[in-house]
Parts: structure tokens; C-alpha cells; sequence
């Protein structure tokens, strides 16, 4: 039998904590959840809590930043032929991951958002921006979208359009599909800024 070290254990108990806790943020609001409560849950010590997160929305911070992170490495292996269809997909498989953890999560995040605690969504180097942000350049420059319109301003309206949806579908409770209403409205936007 392997002993585990300590870098091991440490490992484990701050996965343990951050399943535990996200398991919670989906179904219940995160202001009615208390650091206790998790810790109860996840069988550690207050102490062990602050050890690895400083707060409950540290919590939901890590776990955008690591779906981000993911879209932009399971996207990698996209092929497309046009960047309209490069964005679609990727927007898709990011729906998809929100999803996943579904419309309780996406409430907690923006609760967080609107807290002000959290700028990370609006960062310019954020991987999901820098994505579509270089998905429109490549577009603008072979032509397919218009060259009269900045990609910041194409992939600002990308964005802040997809985050729009993503609070719809947490306050309508997930009651209908967050990739398809994405794609759909995210098509009908880029056919917009087509050139030819």
C-alpha cells in the first residue's frame, strides 16, 4: 500500500473542499451558505478552509477562471471552417461546461459579480475574450467580417451579449437551453458583422 505524503493529503483535502462547496453553490444561494456549512460537509476544520480558500467567493472565482481555462483547452482541437463557425463552437462547448454546473452556480457567480468583488470577467486577458478577440481578427483580416468595425468592439459585444443570456438563464432557472440560445442569438450577431 502507498503512504500518501503530505503534499498528497493536502491535495485531497482542498478538492474535498472545493467539491463539497460547489456541490452546495448549485442548489442553494451562497449567502445562505456558511463556511461551517461546508466544513461540516467536507469533515475539516474552519482553519483547514481558510488555509487553502480565503472566502466562500474564492470559491466560485477558481471555478470561472477553471472553466474558462477549459473551454480555451477543448476548443484547441476545434476545426472550423470560418471563424463564425470557431466561435459558435467554442461559445457552445463554454455553454456547455456552465451548464454542467447549472443555474444555481450561474446565479452565485453573478451574485458575486455584482458584489464588485470580482473584475475578472471583465478583464481584457481573460482566456475566453482573448479567444473571441482572436477569432474576430483572424475573421477580419480574411475578410469574412467587416474591417470597418474594431475586433474589440465585435468581441465586447460577444460578451457582454453572452453574459446577458447567462443571467437570463439563471434567473428563468435554467428552464431552457443556455447553448442553444446562445448560439442562436451569437449567430444572428456575427452574420451582422459578415463582410461579404
Amino acid at each position: 500500500m502507498e503512504k500518501k505524503t503530505r503534499a498528497m493529503q493536502a491535495e485531497e483535502t482542498k478538492n474535498r473542499i472545493l467539491e463539497i462547496a460547489l456541490a452546495m453553490f448549485e442548489k442553494q444561494n451562497i449567502d445562505e451558505i456558511r463556511v461551517t456549512d461546508i466544513c461540516k460537509k467536507a469533515k475539516v476544520s474552519v482553519g483547514a478552509f481558510y488555509h487553502y480558500y480565503p472566502s466562500k467567493n474564492s470559491i466560485i472565482e477558481d471555478t470561472y477562471i477553471k472553466i474558462d481555462q477549459r473551454a480555451v483547452v477543448e476548443a484547441a482541437s476545434i476545426s472550423c471552417d470560418s471563424e463564425t463557425e470557431r466561435i459558435l463552437k467554442f461559445l457552445n462547448l463554454s455553454m456547455d461546461i456552465m451548464a454542467e454546473r447549472g443555474y444555481y452556480f450561474v446565479a452565485n457567480v453573478y451574485r458575486f459579480i455584482l458584489e464588485g468583488d470580482n473584475p475578472y470577467v471583465l478583464r481584457e486577458d481573460r482566456p475566453t475574450t482573448q479567444f473571441i478577440l482572436k477569432a474576430v481578427e483572424r475573421g477580419i483580416a480574411s475578410d469574412e467580417f467587416l474591417s470597418t468595425i474594431d475586433a474589440k468592439s465585435i468581441s465586447a459585444t460577444i460578451m457582454r451579449t453572452v453574459r446577458g443570456i447567462a443571467f437570463d438563464w439563471s434567473v428563468a432557472e435554467g428552464c431552457y437551453s443556455l447553448k442553444d440560445e446562445v448560439y442562436c442569438v451569437i449567430k444572428n450577431i456575427l452574420a451582422a458583422y459578415r463582410a461579404t
